[in-house]
Formats: C-alpha cells, sequence, structure tokens
C-alpha cells in the first residue's frame, strides 16, 4: 500500500508530539507498505530522506501573517516579540499569559491563530502535496495536532481519485482548553467549530488517542462507528521491573504549563514535612521545564514553604537517563489537571517504568480512569488538599512495600506493540474504507452534490 502521511512532528524532532507518528510510519513501513511523510522542517535535517519503505519530506512554510507581525513587531520595538503563547517547552514554563488584550489586537490575534500558528506550513505543505497527487496514493493519513494538518489533508483529498482518508486526534479540537483565550473570539471559535465539523465529517476513518475524546466524537457524528481508539503505548522495558522501595523520592518528568500546577502538590508535601510524617531521606525531583509555573520560581516557592532543602529542579536530561531516573525512584508524580479528555504521554513512560504513580488530575478523566484501570496508584483532584496529602501518604507508604504487582493485563493490552499492530491491522483493511469512500461518491451524485461534506475543492 501506498500512504501519504502528514504529521507536522516527526523524529527526529524532540517534540512529544513526533513520537506516535513516527512509531506509526516505522510499524508501516515494517508491514512492507510505503509511506510518504510530509512534515516540517528541522534545523540541521535534509529536506529530503529517504529510508527502507519511508520517504521524509520537510517542507519550509510559507511566510504567514503571524511570522509577518512577529518581526514587524521587533523591529518597531526593538526586542524579540511573537503574538500568541510561547510554544510548549523551553521557556513556557516561565511565560505569563496577559491579563488583558484590547480589542482590536484579540481579532487580529485570533486571526492568526485560526486554526492555529501553523497557517504558513500548511500552505506549503497543501502545494507539495498536491504535486504528490499525481503518482497515485492508496491512503491518505493525517495526524494531529496541530490542525492545519487536518486541513491540508481536507483540502488535497479530491486529489487523491477517492482514496481513503484516516483522520487521527492526538489531542481534542474545539474541547482543547490549551487555546488561549486571548487569540480566541466568538466569530473565530465558530469558524474553529465549522473546520472540525468539515475534519469530522469527510474522513473515512477517525482514529483518537483516548476514550474521551472518541466518545465525544461519537456523539456529534451519525456514523459513529467509523471512530476508533488506538492509545500511544506503553514501552514494556526488555529488562526486569525495578525491584524494592526505589530511592525514597518522588519524581516529576515534563514541563510545568497551562494547568499542570505544582503548588497544590508542594503546599500538601510541606505539610506532611512539618507534622513530621515524612520519612528521613523523603524528597522530590523536578526535571524538564520546570524552573518556574506562570512566573512564579518553583525553587523559592518550595523554600517559602519551608521545604527548599527537599526539593530539586533539575535541567532537561537525555532520555536514557530520565528513565533510569524513574525507575529508580519511589514515587513518580503526574500532573494532568484541566485536561479531562487527554492523557500526557508521560503516563505511558510512567507505567513503563513499573512504579507507584501519584496524579493530582480531574476525577472523571481520562488519566483517572487510565489509572483506576492499571490498579495500585493513587489520584487526587487539584483542588482537595486533604486527599493530596493522604494520596502522598499513601503513594509513599505503598513504595516501602516494593513496586505494584497489578495491571499485568493491561500493561500488555496497551503496551506500544499491541496499540501499533491494531492500527496497522485497521490501516491495512484499506478495501473496506476504498469501498465505503465508493458508496458515498455515488450517492452524493445521485443527491447532485459533486464533493464531499465540507470539501471546498
Amino acid at each position: 500500500m501506498k500512504i501519504l502521511f502528514f504529521a507536522y512532528h516527526f523524529p527526529p524532532d524532540p517534540a512529544v508530539g513526533a513520537l506516535r507518528p513516527g512509531r506509526i510510519v516505522r510499524a508501516l513501513a515494517d508491514r512492507g507498505h510505503e509511506v510518504h511523510v510530509i512534515s516540517s522542517p528541522l534545523p540541521g535535517q535534509p529536506s529530503v530522506v529517504a529510508s527502507a519503505g519511508v520517504t521524509v519530506e520537510r517542507v519550509e512554510p510559507w511566510l504567514d501573517l503571524r511570522a509577518a507581525y512577529a518581526r514587524l513587531k521587533q523591529r518597531l520595538s526593538g526586542r524579540t516579540a511573537a503574538p500568541g503563547p510561547a510554544p510548549a517547552g523551553g521557556d513556557v514554563a516561565a511565560w505569563v499569559p496577559p491579563e488583558r488584550t484590547p480589542f482590536w489586537k484579540r481579532q487580529f490575534l485570533a486571526l492568526l491563530w485560526l486554526p492555529d500558528d501553523r497557517q504558513g506550513w500548511m500552505a506549503a505543505a497543501l502545494r507539495r502535496a498536491r504535486a504528490l497527487a499525481a503518482d497515485g496514493f492508496d491512503l491518505l493519513y493525517t495526524s494531529a495536532p496541530p490542525y492545519s494538518v487536518h486541513l491540508a489533508g481536507l483540502l488535497v483529498r479530491r486529489r487523491l481519485r477517492g482514496s481513503p482518508w484516516i483522520a487521527e486526534y492526538r489531542d481534542p479540537w474545539t474541547d482543547n482548553p490549551w487555546k488561549p483565550d486571548f487569540v480566541r473570539t466568538g466569530w473565530s471559535d465558530a469558524i474553529d467549530r465549522r473546520l472540525e465539523r468539515m475534519c469530522l465529517e469527510t474522513p473515512d476513518r477517525l482514529v483518537c488517542a483516548t476514550e474521551s475524546v472518541a466518545g465525544r466524537f461519537r456523539a456529534r457524528l451519525e456514523n459513529g462507528d467509523k471512530v476508533v481508539v488506538v492509545r500511544n503505548g506503553i514501552d514494556v522495558p526488555g529488562s526486569d521491573p525495578p525491584d524494592g522501595p526505589g530511592n525514597g523520592r518522588i519524581l516529576y518528568v515534563g514541563n510545568l504549563y497551562h494547568a499542570r500546577d505544582p503548588r497544590p502538590f508542594l503546599r500538601a508535601f510541606a505539610r506532611l514535612h512539618s507534622a513530621g510524617r515524612l520519612q528521613p531521606g523523603t524528597g522530590v525531583d523536578f526535571v524538564g521545564a520546570c524552573s518556574h509555573f506562570q512566573g512564579i520560581e518553583l525553587r523559592a516557592f518550595a523554600a517559602e514553604l519551608g521545604i527548599g532543602e527537599l526539593v530539586q529542579v533539575h535541567e532537561p536530561v537525555p532520555h536514557d537517563v530520565c528513565l533510569a531516573m524513574m525507575r529508580d525512584a519511589s514515587v513518580l508524580l503526574l500532573l494532568a489537571q484541566d485536561q479531562p479528555l487527554q492523557v500526557p504521554n508521560k503516563l505511558y513512560e510512567y507505567f513503563g517504568a513499573g512504579r507507584h504513580i501519584l496524579a493530582i488530575a480531574d476525577l472523571d478523566g481520562e488519566t483517572a480512569r487510565m489509572l483506576r484501570e492499571m490498579d495500585g496508584h493513587q489520584i487526587a483532584a487539584g483542588e482537595d488538599p486533604a486527599a493530596i496529602e493522604m494520596a502522598i501518604a499513601a503513594s509513599l507508604e505503598a513504595a516501602r512495600g516494593g513496586c505494584p504487582t497489578g495491571g499485568q493485563r493491561k500493561l500488555r493490552e496497551w503496551s506500544v506493540a499491541s496499540q501499533m499492530d491494531r492500527l496497522v491491522e485497521l490501516i491495512e483493511r484499506g478495501s473496506d474504507l476504498r469501498t465505503a469512500t465508493r458508496r458515498r461518491a455515488a450517492r452524493q451524485v445521485e443527491t447532485g452534490n459533486g464533493h464531499g461534506p465540507g470539501d471546498p475543492s
């Protein structure tokens, strides 16, 4: 099968959004399929790389409105500036959103972020895909976010002569709380909803990374059966699981942004410390872009609570070092507040590390649901200080008894290998999708509609 694959982030891009597309493409190539990937430019990487069964083409974005605005603003002010929220990672932890935005600026920023800030890349990717479409592809696969990827798929789909389209949603679109208010208006939200509806109705199959997102989409569609769930998957280690109680420390790995607020946890930890309820040697390690949260320095905040000597903040470390730290820790801290439909990819790595997990998360969200299915872990809501204290104490007590022993069946079911096998089998059933595509095209001809729902080409 010959597949055209859109993914803005793709390995060796260090963004977490590159992991899943890389795994999918490698699994397809291992099964003998030919995949042509259209992705974003990456410093130090050639524009085209071809290996066994895979061609990765990195297209340079056209100059878009957001980039032009940022350059103009920099020239006028004499300092670096960019319209809109800081990107995930890097200094995102120290970035603070503006409290007020002038009316005119909000309207303009809403245009620059419709549906996201990758409009320039979308235009370039679309142009390249249309040129490639003449060669013919058996299937189109788009993986988002960013959601400009799906718009590119929507616009190029007709050029592929009726080939099926699978659209993958790793995160929700209009239900995603991470798009800040100051780049949104009533009219831009309405357009976003319309674009999302087009990119839900037109694809032949929707692949979601969580059950919660899939449930939302099924409720909106007449044909909810076309929505399937394929999780990101757990990297099951080849070596034996860790043994013993660990090093007595609680470890957080990742960035601090959006609602991933460490302060409720640190306050609860400080109360346990002042009450003398922590064993000697107990401490907390933060690894990643964790120096600040919304402009608040983490070390200074811990010192104010009287636990400055117990809390260590480390710069990002290589991935293999990070995995080793997870296996050495006693408890792994997960911050997943205000994201009920999503699951941080870090949760899968935590599962693979085999240690007890303490999650500050939405109690009725997808993260909490998965943790309950796995057994042996603690969950507390971010707005419940007493519950967080109890969860910390229970996690440390459980860790002294060794690693959790339950959830082995789920560990196998949710493994990367199992999930990728399921997805490849779904993709290989392309003949079923092609039949559905032809039937839909025939119905459109009968009703006098020459293109698919929302297909503007």
